[in-house]
């Protein structure tokens, strides 16, 4: 199963912190891919056939680039970058940050 992006965030935040959280969670559109293509199969059964339910089943199921694009845009903004978000949110150490490092990506 991925790495969720909160862990993504905290165990790879380096420079290019945001393309490697992208990646990370554009790859839930891959693990997730026959789920997200079974429920859209089965809209039109339900009577849901319509571009909104569509784009909500990606939202519920997978991840779209361009929220994610958006989001790293605005802790930008807000923290200055995905580590500061980190440290202010969940109040972790940078001693904390890498003892998660050294213990899961070994």
């Amino acid at each position: 199963m991925p790495v969720n992006s909160a862990d993504t965030a905290l165990l790879t935040a380096e420079p290019s912190e945001e393309a490697v959280v992208m990646e990370d969670d554009l790859l839930t559109n891959e693990y997730h891919a026959a789920r997200i293509e079974q429920t859209r199969r089965s809209l039109p059964a339900a009577g849901r056939e319509d571009r909104v339910t569509e784009k909500a089943v990606l939202v519920f199921d997978g991840v779209d680039g361009r929220c994610m694009e958006n989001a790293i845009a605005w802790v930008w903004e807000t923290c200055g970058s995905v580590l500061d978000n980190i440290r202010r949110e969940l109040m972790i150490s940078d001693e904390e940050i890498a003892l998660l490092k050294r213990k899961y990506l070994l």
